[in-house]
């Protein structure tokens, strides 16, 4: 009965904190409480390390990612050569939308910068469910990202 007690603790705590972690972040401002409640409920907490790729670009998409702590980069293969094409997330910012937006495959690899940093991740099914809703502030979204990569191509 004991270790029943201890895990639910621990669900209940790791439910507020992913709570109040998506009160803070822009994008799901728009949501009601229950549907944030619904998201923290099917969070699932990674850590990376150092230069960790978390996603890959070219690979098929089944997760949306949250930047919860620390830093992540993108980058995109231009002329044969990594070039980042974003400034570095950090909390509260987000990625891997695109292709599970598009059902297509990442269109960038996004690694981690720094040390402690960790993303809480969705899966497709439940992205497609829950942030729907939310699809037209993440298509800006992508055309910001469009800009940028087209910008990176003539950086150099």
């Amino acid at each position: 009965m004991l270790i029943w007690q201890i895990l639910q603790d621990t669900t209940q705590k790791q439910r507020t904190l992913h709570r109040q972690f998506l009160e803070s972040v822009p994008l799901l401002q728009h949501l009601s409480t229950y549907e944030r409640l619904t998201i923290a409920d099917a969070l699932v907490l990674r850590e990376y390390a150092e230069g960790e790729k978390i996603i890959k670009e070219g690979e098929e998409g089944y997760e949306f990612f949250i930047v919860s702590q620390g830093e992540v980069i993108c980058t995109k293969m231009l002329d044969g050569k990594s070039k980042e094409v974003s400034d570095a997330l950090g909390p509260g910012d987000y990625f891997g939308e695109l292709a599970l937006m598009a059902n297509d495959m990442r269109a960038a690899t996004v690694s981690a910068r720094g040390e402690d940093c960790k993303c809480l991740s969705i899966d497709r099914k439940t992205f497609k469910r829950l942030l729907g809703p939310l699809e037209s502030i993440m298509k800006e979204h992508s055309e910001v990202y469009s800009k940028q990569v087209e910008d990176a191509k003539g950086g150099d």
